[in-house]
């Protein structure tokens, strides 16, 4: 039926990239077989669970990172430290932040804590183990190269740009 109208209009459903999903309500039981979330924009909207107004916790279809973008946006810092291969720790901020700036303003508008788990905090550990390399001071030691990324979080909360959104190293 929607494929009729679709073609009445001169336009065509993409059959890999079109399926039918069941956005339940609270408690509504899942038939078998049917799937239950889509990726869209880089967005997975599945059933998650979601506190209302006033208080009370339902299960709302609801958008956060994909996988895939995820992955994608791990896999750009890290070809991007490579590419740079510096030990200046401001040029490394000044060819990171377009990235983590784009990352953030299009996926902390939703579910911010999902953006941060699956791709800031990526980048905070792998600027860790870039001073590990970089720095004899702390003598390949994780722990101290930690430290050493918060006091320059600290010192200069402005060079990167997670670090001036409020997502410090710890």
């Amino acid at each position: 039926m929607l494929k009729e109208q679709m073609l009445r209009t001169g336009l065509e459903i993409h059959p890999e990239k079109s399926k039918i999903v069941f956005c339940g309500r609270d408690n509504e039981p899942v038939p078998d077989g049917v799937e239950t979330s889509f990726v869209f924009l880089g967005y997975c909207f599945r059933p998650r669970l979601v506190k209302s107004g006033g208080g009370k916790y339902f299960m709302g279809y609801t958008p956060a990172v994909s996988t895939e973008a995820a992955r994608s946006f791990r896999e750009k810092i890290r070809t991007m430290i490579k590419r740079t291969a510096t030990t200046d720790i401001v040029l490394l901020s000044q060819v990171l932040n377009p990235i983590i700036r784009g990352w953030m303003n299009y996926f902390c508008e939703f579910t911010s804590s999902e953006a941060y788990q699956k791709g800031i905090n990526y980048v905070n550990q792998k600027l860790v183990r870039w001073i590990r390399k970089n720095r004899k001071k702390v003598n390949r030691s994780y722990r101290k190269s930690q430290i050493l990324l918060n006091r320059i979080a600290l010192s200069n909360p402005k060079m990167f740009y997670q670090w001036q959104a409020g997502y410090m190293p710890m």
